[in-house]
């Protein structure tokens, strides 16, 4: 009993930080709709408009660019405030520990990688994948992220479960024996860790998925620590593909996201073609980051893929950021197929 009320004083001292976030949803006639998309975050299209999120302070704001824009929640965070929600979802200090776990457990196959610290501190690591984790080998390597917004905390479960489905099938597997012997594979669990501790869809109150360079535009508005050492370390690695894994709506996008002008080379084709086969059994939606949602500018996809044409992609998992915990292996064997489609076009 005594642990049970720890565990439940610990889950209501982090639900207290979560911010509140409402959703609005724009219609598609708003002449200001680009920009509102500039100040605030555009989290979908759909038949009559887009679905925005506002954080509660900056609702004033929004409402002067869209006055007739229908709130559709008052906030999105409820399952975050909500003590038995968190339930089934590991901690920042679990997922630190589970790393180290899978590095003794696996010593051939996994090694935790630090690149770098937080803004307050925090550690930031990645888990590197190979049938030869030791060595830098001459095989393509590519980075796999979740966290990036702290309070999606599913997309940290999912990869978890994909990156222990590796590691456990790789002797049995012959899928999963070719994906590591013929790949580096970086795992990054949390990028943001000041967000995630918080259950903060931000950090410092900065969205760091709109706090990457895009083409023509090298500084950002606001740097933030965890996204500068992410960038830092793609490049030390120089990584030829990376998913970004976000919650929710069910989408596989691809650059470009800070204009709806296509890529205007051959990589358009491979982009395209990869992701109708990874959205195609989920029946997700796939394409420009722009024109499946909207302009957006300063996302990761945008990033990876001007530095070094990496094939970068960024999919939106399921319906909910924080679905219940019984719909955790339900959402890790919707992600499954498509995530292993892509290991898969690198380890040909």
């Amino acid at each position: 009993m005594k642990a049970l009320a720890l565990v439940f004083l610990f889950l209501i001292s982090l639900n207290l930080q979560a911010e509140t976030i409402q959703s609005f949803q724009v219609l598609k006639e708003n002449s200001q709709m680009h920009l509102i998309a500039e100040r605030f975050e555009v989290k979908e299209r759909n038949k009559t408009g887009f679905l925005v999120y506002v954080l509660k302070e900056r609702v004033a704001e929004f409402r002067k660019l869209a006055p007739q824009a229908k709130m559709l929640s008052s906030d999105i965070n409820l399952n975050l405030k909500n003590k038995m929600a968190l339930a089934g979802y590991h901690s920042f200090e679990q997922i630190k520990k589970m790393a180290k776990v899978l590095e003794m457990t696996y010593p051939k196959l996994a090694k935790v990688v630090p690149y770098g610290t937080s803004r307050k501190g925090l550690p930031l690591f990645a888990i590197k994948l190979s049938d030869n984790v030791e060595v830098i080998e001459d095989e393509k390597k590519v980075m796999l992220t979740s966290a990036t917004h702290g309070d999606e905390l599913i997309t940290t479960e999912v990869l978890l479960a994909l990156t222990e489905s590796l590691l456990k099938g790789y002797d049995s597997n012959q899928r999963f024996k070719k994906i590591l012997n013929n790949t580096e594979i970086y795992i990054i669990l949390v990028v943001n860790p000041e967000g995630f501790t918080r259950r903060s869809r931000y950090s410092g109150g900065i969205d760091p998925n709109r706090q990457y360079p895009w083409p023509g535009h090298p500084n950002r508005r606001t740097p933030v620590p965890a996204i500068d050492s992410i960038m830092k370390f793609y490049k030390k690695i120089d990584f030829d593909g990376s998913i970004d894994f976000h919650a929710s709506g069910k989408m596989v996008m691809f650059p470009w996201g800070y204009t709806r002008d296509l890529i205007q080379t051959a990589d358009h084709q491979v982009f395209d073609r990869l992701t109708t086969d990874m959205a195609k059994e989920n029946r997700y939606k796939h394409g420009p980051i722009s024109r499946v949602i909207y302009v957006a500018k300063g996302s990761s996809a945008d990033f990876y893929y001007g530095h070094n044409s990496g094939l970068a992609l960024g999919i939106e998992l399921t319906t909910s950021k924080v679905p219940r915990a019984s719909r955790i292996p339900g959402v890790v064997k919707e992600a499954s197929e498509m995530t292993w489609k892509y290991l898969e076009h690198f380890s040909r």
